[in-house]
């Protein structure tokens, strides 16, 4: 079992490694703004690679944040309303790699 991280992709791109966004392009200057998160998926649930597991509001803009694998979701770091600036560690999925 091992352990991967939730974040808030900080590049500016459709995916941004194994860290996915459904906005195309995340302007600069928004990147250093801060948001809020809402979880669309729960502590223990089993999560897909690539499903849609929260949302972040920026600017009047939403997001949608993938799970970069497959796994349980372990811990949940900010909870629904929370801020996160892009970069920040949302929670940990356990994976069976």
């Amino acid at each position: 079992m091992s352990r991967v991280a939730i974040k808030v992709p900080e590049l500016a791109s459709k995916v941004t490694g194994k860290y996915a966004c459904e906005c195309e392009k995340i302007p600069l200057d928004m990147q250093e703004k801060e948001g809020l998160i809402f979880w669309l998926a729960e502590l223990d649930d089993w999560v897909e690679e690539g499903e849609p597991i929260c949302e972040g509001e920026v600017q009047k803009t939403t997001i949608q944040i993938s799970a970069p694998c497959s796994g349980m979701i372990e811990k949940i770091c900010l909870e629904d309303g929370d801020t996160f600036k892009f970069g920040d560690i949302l929670g940990y999925i356990e994976t069976e790699c």
